[in-house]
């Protein structure tokens, strides 16, 4: 339980639309040719040995201790440092959903969408969206460490999810014939049984349905997504905050290497910080 409360942090904290404040930016997208910046500059020898014997007070004399030997290599740090961050902006590129890199946020992606509201474009962003969640559940949900729910489904998609799910089952009057069901509480094939005895929508199965291939529940879903198609901004919402929580595993990687990175670009300032303490 320790161990999954750690995870669940870290997907909460680093999110597709947390890690695109750096990824987005101008000055994230140059650091990808920091091979060439490191040819150019790390390794031209004339300016490699004019840096490392220059510091902030004039000639610098070769030391002993760690603050000496890391200042001495700064421009390696340097380098190397915008080398991580330029790799951790190119993994973000190629890996980020695409409506987290051109929207900031749900509200702006939300406002973007307006623009190109048609009913084939909403139906297939809410089916993308449970598809997305079915996936993550039944994956993650199959190893030990992610039990209680899926790292990339946290509970802020399923609390949007499950009620729209159920406003729109609300809005549908259409019979359906049930998927079979190992389940004794499926025998009666009838809308009531998506319907539990204490009033509860059963939106688990609604979504099963709804990516069902049977001709037979095709006019419920036919039913169902028109409900659905009456609600863009919310479905966008939703298709947004989804994505966002998609590809733990690729998120956490994309936040390691940045964190790297911007590590490695500390070093040179914190040694120069020593030296300056040094010197009083």
């Amino acid at each position: 339980m320790m161990l999954r409360a750690i995870f669940v942090a870290l997907s909460e904290g680093v999110r597709w639309s947390s890690l695109s404040k750096i990824g987005n930016s101008r000055i994230a997208t140059i650091t990808i040719f920091a091979p060439i910046i490191g040819y150019l500059v790390v390794f031209n020898s004339t300016l490699s040995e004019y840096v490392a014997l220059v510091s902030p007070f004039g000639t610098e004399p070769i030391g002993i201790n760690a603050i000496d030997y890391l200042h001495g290599k700064r421009l390696y740090f340097l380098y190397l440092g915008v080398l991580g961050v330029g790799l951790a902006t190119a993994l973000y590129a190629a890996l980020a959903p695409e409506p987290i890199k051109t929207s900031a946020s749900a509200v702006d992606y939300v406002r973007h969408m307006s623009d190109l509201n048609t009913p084939n474009i909403v139906r297939d962003s809410f089916l993308s969206t449970i598809s997305l969640y079915r996936r993550y559940n039944n994956e993650e949900q199959s190893y030990p460490m992610f039990q209680g729910g899926s790292l990339s489904s946290l509970d802020r998609v399923s609390s949007a999810l499950h009620p729209f799910i159920r406003s729109m089952f609300g809005g549908t009057d259409t019979d359906i014939d049930i998927l079979e069901h190992d389940a004794p509480d499926y025998g009666d094939e009838s809308r009531e049984s998506l319907v539990t005895g204490s009033g509860n929508v059963r939106t688990d199965s609604i979504m099963e349905i709804l990516q069902s291939g049977r001709s037979i529940d095709r006019p419920f879903q036919y039913e169902f997504l028109n409900e659905v198609v009456k609600n863009p901004k919310d479905v966008f919402f939703l298709e947004y905050i989804s994505l966002d929580y998609s590809e733990f595993a690729r998120r956490l990687t994309v936040a390691a290497v940045y964190a790297v990175g911007f590590t490695l670009l500390l070093v040179p300032t914190i040694t120069t910080l020593g030296i300056i303490f040094r010197s009083w």
